[in-house]
């Protein structure tokens, strides 16, 4: 993680990101800083408050990126209330998750906050309905399976008009728990539409940091993690009690010390209402630390060697990874017959997969081992 970025983002959500640009960053640093905004996706954010600042090798890439992301947030945002009606028709309750929220809702510019398709979670007793109305309507989802399986929580994605979307039956980092359970304590009707609803912002905030926590921390950049945090904290209220409330009842890693562990980026006062324990966020510091020394992309290596193996999740994943339909939508195969291809393709994943178990039998990476001890103590804790 590059602190002067961190910096930077910190501005320009507390104070003025193009005075501290001018006065606290060199040219190196300010190079530095743009490389890595441009191999996180953050280019557009920073020339949404920098653009006339920024060296002139970045300056026209993070134009267009930034001219990019504004038609697809225009495209988007069209699609979402086209949906919204759709849903309110049909007479579906429905809430918008993740980055179709954050987008819209929070960062003061949508092309600042890029998200790849509109995550949309439907009530128990809708989904079914839901799949019925978006077939009806255009929508087309290869490969669709409507059977809700524990490792999972969305159907196959649905497209229409070049716009994706993700049906949910679950909240994503919650599998395994009762859908209807957390409609009817988590969730709050809009005050407009009698079938939009929203995540109370505890759990807002608690289903932020279980995303982020996916693949064991590594799902997404700190930085972009921090900075949905950061707006949605500018916006809504959060009751830091109740956090940490949602996060014992799911036995979830401590959402408080997460978020409290990054003095370098939240305000005092923030800091102080989180209330961390100062043993669990030193914790947290050290795991992002180590994650430095890690390979940065997620492989079945990492997998394999994580701290959930041979859970009944992790085997429960491991056999959906080489069902026929998972290996036809991974190798584009026709949704039905080619059985030799399914064959031939099924086999060649196994071999595939079976060179990465040999290798995480025999290969001991000690920067990876000591992020699984750290993994454990800060699971232990919660």
């Amino acid at each position: 993680m590059d602190i002067d970025l961190l910096s930077i983002l910190r501005e320009s959500v507390y104070g003025d990101p193009r005075q501290y640009w001018s006065e606290h960053c060199s040219a190196e640093e300010q190079e530095r800083i743009c490389l890595r905004a441009k191999t996180i996706g953050l280019a557009p954010y920073l020339y949404r408050y920098l653009h006339d600042l920024l060296p002139e090798e970045y300056r026209n890439t993070f134009r267009q990126q930034y001219t990019s992301n504004s038609i697809r947030a225009i495209k988007y945002q069209k699609g979402l209330m086209e949906l919204c009606r759709l849903f309110e028709e049909n007479a579906i309750r429905y809430c918008v998750l993740k980055g179709g929220d954050f987008a819209f809702n929070y960062y003061p510019d949508p092309a600042m906050r890029y998200f790849c398709d509109l995550d949309i979670w439907f009530y128990p007793d809708d989904c079914k309905k839901v799949l019925e109305v978006l077939h009806n309507n255009g929508w087309k989802a290869p490969y669709l399976r409507t059977k809700q399986v524990d490792e999972h929580y969305h159907y196959t994605p649905h497209k229409k008009n070049g716009i994706v979307l993700e049906p949910h039956w679950s909240l994503s980092s919650f599998q395994g728990k009762d859908p209807q359970d957390l409609w009817q304590n988590y969730l709050v009707q809009d005050t407009v539409s009698q079938y939009r609803y929203h995540l109370k912002p505890e759990m807002k905030m608690v289903a932020l940091c279980r995303h982020f926590a996916s693949e064991e921390y590594r799902h997404m950049p700190l930085e972009k993690f921090l900075l949905d945090a950061a707006w949605i904290l500018k916006k809504d209220n959060v009751d830091w009690e109740g956090v940490r409330a949602i996060s014992n009842v799911f036995q979830f890693e401590s959402c408080n010390d997460l978020l409290g562990s990054q003095t370098q980026f939240f305000q005092k006062e923030m800091i102080d209402a989180i209330a961390a324990d100062p043993v669990g966020a030193e914790m947290f510091r050290d795991l992002f630390e180590l994650q430095e020394k890690l390979p940065h992309n997620f492989s079945v290596l990492d997998k394999i060697q994580s701290n959930d193996k041979f859970s009944r999740l992790w085997f429960t994943a491991g056999f959906h990874s080489i069902s026929s339909l998972a290996i036809r939508r991974k190798y584009k195969l026709p949704e039905k017959g080619a059985y030799f291809r399914l064959f031939c393709m099924t086999i060649f994943d196994l071999y595939c997969k079976s060179v990465s178990v040999f290798r995480a039998l025999f290969l001991r990476d000690p920067a990876r081992q000591k992020y699984n001890r750290l993994l454990k103590k800060i699971k232990t804790k919660s």
